[in-house]
């Protein structure tokens, strides 16, 4: 049996969802490293393509770092009242796992499509810092000047 949705209450869901999760990715932080790549990458006259996977990786990237850090602080965002989603429990642990799974395979299916060894590197090599920044046992974020440098 078919059930009637109200077009406007599913949009007005979608909507909600998708600022849950621009919130969860922390999109808005990324502006900064986004606008520099842009500028610089504008400055050297590199082609479109080059410059819209470029920024596309950047979110990803950043979005990937975000959740693994808020998947590994959640203890300590619940205990200083953060309002991320989950820390407020708005997001499962399960749901943080599947949007970190899939920012993972986006990165990986972007950086094989790009097929650029440099781009590879520095992808890697900022997965590997963000872990060191986040994961046990280094936290790197718990170590006085090494988390911000």
């Amino acid at each position: 049996m078919l059930t009637y949705v109200d077009p406007s209450v599913a949009a007005a869901a979608g909507w909600q969802h998708g600022r849950l999760l621009l919130r969860f990715l922390r999109v808005r932080n990324a502006k900064l490293p986004l606008t520099i790549f842009l500028l610089v990458g504008l400055d050297h006259r590199v082609p479109t393509t080059p410059l819209i996977w470029g920024a596309v990786l950047i979110v990803l990237v950043y979005g990937f770092v975000v959740v693994f850090n808020d998947i590994h602080d959640v203890v300590g965002d619940k205990i200083n009242n953060r309002d991320l989603p989950l820390a407020t429990g708005e997001l499962t642990d399960a749901q943080a796992i599947g949007i970190l799974g899939s920012l993972a395979l986006g990165i990986v299916l972007l950086v094989l499509a790009w097929s650029s060894a440099i781009v590879a590197m520095a992808t890697a090599a900022l997965t590997m810092a963000s872990y060191l920044y986040s994961a046990p046992p280094w936290r790197l974020s718990d170590r006085g000047l090494l988390g911000p440098a």
